[in-house]
């Protein structure tokens, strides 16, 4: 084991170690109320997004409390060991809709090492699935670039011989991804299951249209029952 690999691993065991101990906390974390003490050079060790909030001159640089949106309490608390150990073994304890989670969380806070893992496992259980269950991986790789999961996903596809269609699940995604999935489709026209796609767009579009419409009315007719039993007192 080169010297290199020696320092990377003592720095684990360190991290590691101040994971159990928090006498030395510098920053806490508040996720819905739930709060959890971490150390700033933790966090901003293989975080872009935690560094530069540290290294800024915004109020969360010089507060100890630090509040974040659009995660959970339970994904943050994965994350946060997972910032502590770097072990991957750990992550394949979770299910699919964690580990998304954690993906998303990785890409948002530019945490590369956790979004790597997570792509990977996420490759490796895809090809466990039917190609019906593929079009969610195959988007998320996408919006977020990863080459981990792209190409993980288009090798699963073009490794089908037959790649059934799931009509409904594809024709969810994005219309450039759309496009690209089909692509993999050989037992159809592209141009047929494309004139479809827009079918179902629009009548999706229309019945979200005549939902809101109708909330519309519902709220008119309350609001107006509302306003006479005002009139009556």
């Amino acid at each position: 084991m080169s010297t290199f690999s020696n320092a990377g691993t003592k720095l684990v065991e360190i991290f590691n170690k101040m994971h159990q101990d928090t006498d030395f906390t510098d920053c806490t974390i508040i996720v819905d109320s739930i709060k959890f003490e971490c150390h700033k050079i933790v966090l901003a060790t293989d975080s872009e997004f935690f560094r530069r909030m540290f290294l800024s001159n915004f109020k969360e640089s010089s507060s100890r409390e630090i509040h974040l949106k659009d995660v959970t309490p339970v994904v943050f608390l994965i994350f946060r060991e997972y910032m502590y150990k770097y072990d991957s073994k750990v992550l394949n304890n979770y299910d699919l809709p964690t580990l998304m989670n954690l993906f998303e969380c990785g890409n948002m806070w530019m945490a590369p090492s956790i979004v790597k893992d997570c792509a990977t496992i996420l490759v490796t259980r895809a090809q466990g699935l039917t190609t019906a269950d593929l079009p969610i991986f195959f988007e998320l790789g996408h919006k977020h670039n990863n080459s981990i999961l792209i190409n993980g996903i288009t090798a699963i596809l073009q490794s089908q011989n037959v790649v059934p269609f799931n009509g409904n699940s594809s024709f969810l995604l994005n219309y450039d991804i759309f496009q690209k999935f089909i692509s993999f489709y050989r037992n159809g026209n592209a141009d047929a299951l494309t004139e479809n796609y827009l079918a179902f767009n629009r009548r999706l579009k229309r019945k979200h249209e005549t939902e809101k419409n109708a909330n519309g009315s519902l709220n008119e007719i309350i609001n107006e029952k509302l306003n006479q039993e005002k009139s009556k007192k």
